[in-house]
C-alpha cells in the first residue's frame, strides 16, 4: 500500500499529511491516524479490494451491512 513504513511498532504508514497507524482487534483491523479524505478515499478502496482478494471474502464496515465472517461463540 502506498505510504507504507511499518516498524518495530507495528504496520503504519506516513507522508505529508499522512500518519495512520493500524492493530489486529478480535472483531477485525482498525486503522486510525491522518490523511487527507482525498487519498483515504482512494487508499481505503485499494486497501479493501487487496484484502478481499487475498482472503477470498469481501471485506467492508459492519455499518455497510459487512458480516463478520467467523463465529467466536
Amino acid at each position: 500500500m502506498p505510504y507504507w513504513i511499518g516498524d518495530d511498532n507495528g504496520p503504519c504508514w506516513k507522508g505529508d499529511n499522512i500518519d495512520l497507524w493500524a492493530s489486529v482487534e478480535p472483531s477485525g483491523i482498525q486503522i486510525a491516524g491522518e490523511m487527507p479524505e482525498d487519498i483515504w478515499d482512494k487508499w481505503y478502496q485499494d486497501l479493501r479490494d487487496k484484502l478481499t482478494e487475498a482472503l477470498g471474502y469481501e471485506i467492508g464496515e459492519p455499518e455497510d451491512g459487512y458480516k463478520f465472517k467467523y463465529d467466536w461463540s
